[in-house]
């Protein structure tokens, strides 16, 4: 596919030491969402088809759809010692959530982010998704009702802090240019809901736009929404699978499904039934049809 082109007087993209192989990487990929999001800011607002047009397009039935016990031992699989981090999938996950939200909602029309923010893995991811979405221009904010104390979540939120974004003691009225990103549950939750969860995903619920990282909250990771409580009112408009799409997903009938690219390397992926990484080409995403 073409680059896209923006005048020559634009600033420079800064440059870093090649030794710096952490640094580059994380600059890299926030230079190129900040390139996409100034191309978002410029162009008029387009619908969903158009501005999805250029992303990957693969066709979800073929995909193998992975039960709660099979995502549990792919991540196994990914992270080995030594070999790949939590903290490279994690942001390698965020940043493909931040590539689906730029896509399909891009902030000239849906300036504003809420991220609402779990405890575990889920809530890392999107934490990570919404400081990418911070640095695009978004006006983020963060509802996290339940901190984790360790000390990688410890930094995920004070780097949001760094970049701008609110915390929030409860959820705000619905708007319709606002950008919830459900990041509360994964593919690790097993019912019931707790307190306070059943009541944040019933206020969630009443969001019109709402972005499920992976799992759609208080979904049973294999049957879908469950018939009673919080996670029943739950639809959203767009679900990021990570990985691979979770049995769930059969379930979904909103605007668009992703899968987002993280590290996968050959042998855990052949062994597993994945869509290779090739699929993706340069992407970050691609949008399952």
């Amino acid at each position: 596919p073409m680059l896209p082109t923006v005048p020559s007087k634009r600033p420079m993209l800064p440059t870093v030491p090649a030794s710096g192989t952490r640094a580059a990487l994380l600059l890299g990929c926030t230079s190129l969402l900040c390139l996409l999001a100034l191309l978002a800011h410029e162009k008029p607002a387009e619908s969903a088809a158009d501005v999805c047009a250029n992303v990957p397009r693969v066709p979800a039935a073929p995909l193998k759809h992975l039960s709660q016990q099979e995502a549990a031992d792919v991540d196994a699989a990914l992270m080995p010692t030594p070999g790949l981090s939590v903290e490279s999938l994690m942001e390698l996950s965020g940043l493909a959530v931040a590539h689906a939200v730029l896509a399909i909602y891009p902030p000239n029309a849906y300036p504003n982010v809420l991220a609402v923010l779990g405890p575990g893995g889920n809530g890392g991811d999107g934490m990570v998704a919404a400081r990418h979405l911070a640095s695009l221009g978004y006006s983020v904010s963060a509802y996290y009702p339940k901190r984790n104390g360790g000390a990688l979540y410890v930094g995920l939120a004070a780097s949001l802090e760094q970049m701008g974004v609110r915390f929030v003691d409860a959820l705000p009225p619905p708007s319709p240019t606002t950008i919830v990103v459900d990041a509360v549950f994964g593919f690790s939750f097993r019912p019931p809901l707790r307190a306070p969860f059943g009541e944040v995903l019933s206020s969630m619920s009443a969001f019109p736009h709402i972005v499920a990282v992976d799992v759609p909250s208080g979904w049973d990771v294999d049957a879908g929404p469950p018939k009673t409580g919080g996670g029943a009112e739950l639809r959203p408009s767009v679900l990021v699978s990570l990985t691979a799409p979770k049995r769930c997903a059969s379930a979904f009938d909103g605007t668009a499904h992703f899968l987002g690219k993280v590290l996968m390397p050959p042998e855990v992926g052949e062994a597993h039934g994945l869509l290779p990484q090739t699929a993706w080409g340069s992407s970050q995403v691609v949008r399952l049809v």
